[in-house]
């Protein structure tokens, strides 16, 4: 069915319009807002999310380091412990002498009566150098026995090698002996050149 011209609709008043104006006004700001801004804002979000994250790893990075680091830090407090033992252990070349009048001490306590306690050519290696003493000696299996504990209990690493072992009879006026014999004591002390070398380092 045409519609008639001659019909006339009837004008929307003016605060209609005003709205209806309005409403598409409003729809398109939100509308720009929404492809404009806050498009935008969220891709900012996106990348500081990201970047984010990346700290994050970053951040576990250095907390693994530090773990390690710590680690790292008590095992060289462990090894620096351990060397102050040694260095106790090992004396300088100029404490030989101490060594030496200890073990006579150490002998005489023990009740072992010293014959001979001869020094023999130094062996060096890369980090020490062996001090060895040829000691003869007479005494009793128990004042022996009590000389090596002494010797071994020492401030001083004291090794003793090529024990000999023979039966003796004391003479009058002596000390009881049962056994005579013969060992090799060796002391060790730190190689100059190692010592020079770790101090370099």
């Amino acid at each position: 069915m045409a519609l008639n011209p001659n019909i006339k609709l009837p004008k929307l008043p003016i605060n209609t319009k005003f709205l209806a104006v309005l409403i598409v006004l409003v729809v398109g700001i939100i509308y720009a807002y929404n492809t404009m801004f806050y498009k935008q804002q969220k891709q900012k979000i996106a990348e500081r999310q990201k970047t984010l994250d990346s700290l994050k790893v970053e951040l576990n990075v250095l907390k693994q380091r530090v773990a390690d680091l710590e680690k790292t830090r008590a095992a060289l407090d462990s090894l620096r412990a351990i060397w102050i033992k040694v260095q106790r252990l090992l004396p300088d070349k100029e404490d030989i002498p101490t060594w030496y009048d200890e073990i006579v001490s150490i002998s005489r306590r023990s009740g072992i009566s010293i014959d001979e306690f001869t020094p023999l050519a130094p062996i060096r290696s890369d980090k020490y150098v062996e001090y060895p003493f040829t000691l003869k000696f007479k005494g009793t299996f128990h004042s022996l026995g009590t000389f090596f504990s002494f010797v071994a209990n020492a401030p001083w690493i004291t090794e003793i090698t090529g024990l000999t072992l023979s039966s003796a009879s004391s003479k009058e006026g002596e000390l009881p002996i049962t056994i005579e014999g013969s060992c090799q004591l060796s002391t060790f002390v730190f190689n100059p050149e190692f010592l020079q070398g770790s101090s370099g380092g």
